[in-house]
């Protein structure tokens, strides 16, 4: 006999809980690392930790740092050009909405920084990009 059922996504991320998130994150990395260390002289060994984090947590340093950075250009480019932040078309935040978004992406964007200088990833996870340029942008905002 089949029968309807509903299924509900329980995997929201929001400005509320970005920190837990990037909490269970570093604890993934950390996890996949210890894993392999004993790899660790092996050619591409942090790119390979990345790729096991991906695999095994179904994102990555570099994912998230490309989530957070969209959201945060997102939320500048509404306060900047004085226009709507949507959500799906269909929600639009407010100004306070938009500001604490502002602010908790900043905190853990800072955090990703530093654990990416202490884990010597910063340029597997950055690349090209400069995530200070963020934090100066959504500083010039905040202040």
């Amino acid at each position: 006999v089949l029968e309807d059922t509903i299924s509900i996504n329980h995997n929201w991320i929001n400005g509320c809980n970005i920190l837990n998130v990037w909490k269970e994150l570093k604890k993934a990395l950390l996890a996949v690392m210890k894993e392999i260390a004993d790899c660790y002289n092996m050619d591409n060994w942090k790119s390979q930790c990345q790729t096991i984090l991906k695999a095994s947590h179904g994102i990555d340093y570099l994912q998230f740092y490309d989530f957070l950075s969209f959201i945060i250009k997102k939320r500048i480019d509404s306060i900047n050009n004085n226009k709507a932040c949507t959500n799906f078309d269909t929600w639009e935040f407010g100004i306070n909405h938009i500001l604490f978004d502002l602010k908790r992406a900043k905190f853990v964007l800072s955090y990703l920084i530093v654990d990416s200088k202490d884990n010597d990833i910063y340029d597997i996870v950055f690349r090209d990009n400069r995530p200070e340029n963020l934090i100066e942008c959504i500083d010039a905002i905040l202040i």
